[in-house]
């Protein structure tokens, strides 16, 4: 009788002649050999010539069933039964398909056996039918023929056909091959001989559930090859397969078992012709042999390898024999990476297990161009960050809502740098200083992790001297209104100052210039003055902040009033005789001025705007200044770099760094701090000058007056003072009559009564301090400190400076200010006034922006680098 013998997963023991391929039955086999004619057939595989790239692939074996050949064939999954695919070739009777599969089996390692006979069950569905016992009963042989063979004692599973005819073995680890041919499926062979054969008929024994014992044997004649697969599924999860309509024990068969420590493969106990594993992934509060569906032992042998004292959420494990899964993710078709968000709380090892067998050095090498990748040092990615899972061009990060700059900013934002050309951090904030600027070692190399982003250069830039060094001196009109200092602008020794701004007008909702009554008093007085620039500033915080005046100046720059605006500027300019103009807006854009609307995007562009109509048509030889804000939140709404060209000198106001609206800052907090720190001035000119504008535009802001507060511990002497708030809580001045602000003539007056607590320079901001009354506390700027600070911005090419406010300064002298024994320790040494240079921007522990490091000469601090001054 002459069959086709079709070999399903594993290769056919075969000797050729040049008659055909002869398979002979076995001694005791029921049946004769069988001999099969050559087949040369274009709808079979290719040869088996020994090599798996000779095969090909087939989505289902159904797409080679018409071929007469014998072919052997590997389920890419055995397990998937979603997936018919496989990979073929066809027999040519030399025996390649041994050579074919060798890649995939295990050294031989036939070790010696010992019987220990089960009670075995045989179970069938369906009735009996006479014409399916000869294939039955071929298909058993050809099934006792392959895995008795002593180069397949480490295969676990095999399965054949003829025709419709379908069989498949299952012996575990811990079965001896050669044992289970000539017990488990000779007893099948000679059930089916002697009694027929149904649809279908199994033999097994379950090894109580451990899979490692379970041996199994099915033959189905009605064609329903899944069904035999499913019997080999449960076999191998040590599942007992209860597809039936009858059953029976066959008592005390042998079966022959390995020791443990020498079953088959191994520490893998798996055969590699399995393909992958049925797999779960493990949950929070798991019981995974519960979720398996098998015992704990068979989890432990289905997974060699495996610390089951670390599992982890997201892990997978194995519930079946075959080869743990490969779910390391490929690259998207565009060439973009697999990316993964991290989840709170997951770490590198949960989700390398998630992506199993993903490794650690796979993980840094796809990720080196990924934003924020820091690696997996203390085994947690940065949550809710994006980052490659495989090759791949790396994903944009997740964008940071709140984010101003670089790759965090979303919309339109992505990548864009910061206002002033200011530091954008890694976070994607802007800033001045410390986290913002400092560039640190990365762990990894990757981008967003070294620190700042972009723009990271930081500190002072220097550029050509002014033509000359001027001196301005700003004048309070209303300060004929106190209750003492009260003599008004002839009071005031104007020969001290090169120019004088005489403050404050406004531009009327008429869009002329308008003034109050008393300025307009005290601007006649002005207008008279000799040999010094007069200029008017217009705005000021009072008009520029009431909720009566606020809208002035955001009226005037409106494109629709400015030409208007400018024309009534210079012809008011001329007709009263004045030098120059200084516009003096708090500020263009502002969105957080109490008490009135937040400023327009559009307010800066419409100041520049307005700008370069008012230059155009300046006469030749009038000024034209600016006021700015020396912090960064109120700056980067002024187009400060395009502004420069068009000004004669910006008024820098590097004296009100600090105040009582710093109470509820979320950033400064209430914290006592001098309102002219000498770093924060440092860091402010070292922001406006990396901007764009030239140090020889920048006219350098002192202060004659102080910020006071009310102390909430008046015994409280360190940097973590505080002052009461939100309303101040400062005893008002004698003569100014403003809590939170006194005149230098009045601090002075104070010192001279000598009803103080202590008078001390602050080593924290280069300042005097000076306790007095029960809880009050001030810092301010002596004399000597001033004259230091100007003889600085000269060495550093500053174009000037400019005092608040000339009329401050009362009728008191440098020379009679401090006359009692204890000033010695608060003047200045007069060698540390002699020379200054520009600090250098390493004294500042860029690490800790919150105790930066100052320049101390002697007892007092100035900004010098004298052999006599020391770092501290």
């Amino acid at each position: 009788m002459k069959v086709s013998v079709t070999v399903l997963s594993l290769a056919t023991l075969a000797v050729a002649d040049s008659s055909g391929l002869f398979i002979p039955s076995p001694p005791g086999f029921p049946g004769s050999g069988l001999r099969i004619a050559p087949q040369k057939d274009e709808r079979c595989p290719p040869k088996c010539n020994g090599n798996v790239s000779d095969s090909k692939r087939y989505n289902n074996p159904d797409e080679f069933s018409g071929c007469n050949g014998t072919i052997s064939f590997n389920y890419e999954n055995l397990f998937d039964f979603n997936s018919q695919a496989v990979i073929a070739c066809t027999e040519d009777g030399d025996a390649t398909a041994e050579r074919f599969f060798a890649s995939r089996t295990a050294a031989n390692r036939c070790m010696s056996a010992i019987n220990l006979p089960k009670d075995l069950n045989l179970g069938w569905t369906g009735g009996n039918r006479p014409e399916w016992k000869d294939s039955a009963v071929a298909v058993c042989n050809e099934m006792r023929n392959y895995i008795s063979d002593a180069g397949r004692c480490n295969e676990m599973s095999s399965f054949k056909s003829q025709g419709s005819t379908f069989g498949a073995i299952w012996a575990g680890s811990m079965i001896q091959n050669n044992g289970a041919a000539n017990g488990l499926i000779k007893y099948l062979t000679d059930k089916i001989s002697q009694d027929g054969m149904p649809n279908s008929k199994y033999l097994q024994w379950c090894g109580d559930n451990d899979p490692a014992k379970t041996a199994g044997v099915i033959v189905d004649a009605s064609g329903n090859r899944e069904g035999v697969r499913q019997a080999i599924q449960q076999w191998s999860m040590g599942k007992c397969w209860n597809v039936k309509n009858g059953e029976a024990t066959l008592p005390k068969k042998d079966l022959w078992f390995f020791d443990y420590a020498d079953r088959k493969n191994g520490n893998s106990g798996s055969d590699p012709n399995l393909g992958t594993c049925i797999y779960k992934t493990i949950a929070s509060g798991d019981d995974m042999a519960a979720k398996c569906g098998i015992t704990g032992d068979a989890l432990k042998l289905f997974n060699p390898g495996v610390d089951f004292s670390k599992l982890q959420v997201g892990q997978i494990l194995c519930c079946s024999a075959g080869d743990m899964p490969d779910l390391r993710p490929k690259p998207n078709p565009d060439g973009s990476c697999k990316v993964h968000t991290v989840a709170p709380g997951e770490t590198c090892d949960s989700i390398r297990a998630k992506y199993y067998p993903l490794s650690v050095d796979e993980l840094m090498n796809f990720n080196k161009e990924t934003y924020g990748w820091m690696g997996c040092t203390g085994g947690h990615p940065w949550a809710n960050t994006n980052f490659c899972a495989s090759s791949g061009t790396p994903p944009r990060p997740i964008a940071n809502p709140l984010a101003e700059c670089g790759p965090l900013a979303p919309g339109d934002k992505y990548k864009s740098e910061c206002p002033l050309k200011a530091c954008c951090s890694k976070d994607g904030f802007c800033g001045v200083g410390g986290e913002h600027c400092q560039k640190k070692e990365s762990p990894t190399g990757a981008p967003g992790t070294h620190g700042c982003e972009s723009n990271c250069d930081l500190g002072f830039v220097q550029g050509p001297p002014p033509a000359s060094f001027i001196k301005v001196g700003y004048y309070e009109s209303w300060s004929v209104g106190w209750k003492c200092m009260n003599g008004g602008f002839n009071a005031v020794d104007w020969s001290k100052y090169t120019h004088v701004h005489f403050s404050f007008a406004d531009i009327g909702t008429n869009l002329q210039v308008t003034m109050d009554g008393t300025a307009a008093s005290e601007f006649e007085k002005f207008k008279s003055v000799k040999g010094i620039k007069k200029i008017v500033s217009l705005g000021g915080w009072g008009i520029s902040t009431d909720v009566t005046t606020y809208q002035h100046l955001r009226n005037a720059m409106l494109p629709s009033n400015v030409d208007a605006v400018v024309d009534n500027l210079i012809n008011w300019m001329n007709t009263n005789g004045l030098d120059g103009l200084d516009i003096d807006w708090e500020y263009p854009g502002a969105p957080d001025i109490p008490g009135i609307p937040a400023g327009l995007p559009a307010d800066g562009p419409n100041y520049l705007s307005f700008l370069r109509k008012l230059k155009a048509k300046m006469p030749a030889g009038k000024s034209l200044s600016i006021a700015a804000p020396a912090s960064y939140w109120y700056l980067k709404n002024f187009p400060i770099a395009e502004m420069a060209p068009l000004l004669d000198y910006i008024v820098y106001m590097t004296y009100d760094l600090h105040g009582q609206w710093d109470y509820g800052n979320q950033w400064t907090g209430n914290f006592l701090k001098s309102h002219v720190d000498w770093a924060e001035t440092y860091w402010a000119l070292a922001l406006i000058t990396k901007a764009g504008v030239p140090s020889n535009k920048l006219l350098f802001g002192l202060g004659a007056y102080g910020r006071s507060f009310q102390q909430v511990d008046p015994n409280c002497s360190d940097s973590s003072c505080r002052f009461t708030g939100p309303a101040s809580g400062a005893t008002p001045g004698t003569c100014t009559g403003t809590g939170g602000y006194l005149s230098l003539a009045e601090i002075n007056k104070i010192i001279a009564s000598g009803n103080f607590r202590r008078h001390y320079p602050d080593d924290v901001s280069g300042n005097d301090v000076l306790l007095y009354g029960s809880d009050q506390w001030v810092a301010w700027t002596p004399e000597p400190t001033m004259r230091a600070r100007e003889d600085w911005a000269k060495s550093v090419n500053l174009g000037g400076s400019v005092l608040w406010a000339a009329d401050l300064m009362g009728e008191s002298s440098l020379e009679d200010e401090y006359d009692s024994d204890e000033e010695d320790e608060d003047i200045a040494n007069d060698a540390c006034l002699d020379y200054y240079d520009i600090p250098d921007i390493s004294f500042f522990d860029a690490d800790d922006p919150d105790s930066l490091s100052y320049l101390k000469c002697h007892d007092y601090f100035i900004p010098d680098l004298s052999d006599q001054c020391v770092l501290v």
